[in-house]
């Protein structure tokens, strides 16, 4: 099942280990009121939130995924499939950190493409990786 995103939904499950950070609810409040923000809910568990800020010509990506969604992966995955289908932005980013194998991977198959590194770009300043995806890089 698919709700709208509330902020208080990423503090009610437990983060994959690869995703440290919850933002502060100022933050997460941004994040409901600058696109699309979705929660997503499994088993009567949330199990993901996410959506795309979206500016002018720009969509930035943007999920918290929990640590026991595997049952749900694929269900997630069709979602936010459905969800960069609908974005008629020219350009949609995405960061990551390099260590995160798994989110690389699905950024990747999602039709994301490597763009840069981003140095002292999270909370504590870790690297990210950059991943873009562009109208043109579509088929």
């Amino acid at each position: 099942m698919i709700v709208p995103f509330e902020p208080e939904h990423a503090f009610t499950f437990k983060l994959q280990p690869s995703q440290r950070h919850v933002g502060g609810v100022e933050y997460l409040e941004a994040l409901k009121h600058h696109g699309i923000a979705l929660t997503m809910i499994h088993a009567d568990k949330i199990v993901a939130c996410g959506g795309i800020v979206i500016t002018p010509d720009t969509g930035i990506l943007w999920g918290y995924v929990s640590d026991d969604c595997k049952r749900s992966f694929v269900a997630l995955d069709r979602v936010v499939r459905k969800l960069l289908e609908n974005c008629k932005l020219p350009r949609v980013e995405a960061t990551v950190e390099p260590e995160f194998i798994n989110g690389c991977r699905w950024l990747s198959l999602l039709g994301f493409k490597l763009e840069k590194p981003l140095l002292h770009y999270g909370p504590n300043g870790e690297t990210h990786l950059q991943y873009v995806r562009q109208t043109w890089l579509r088929g």
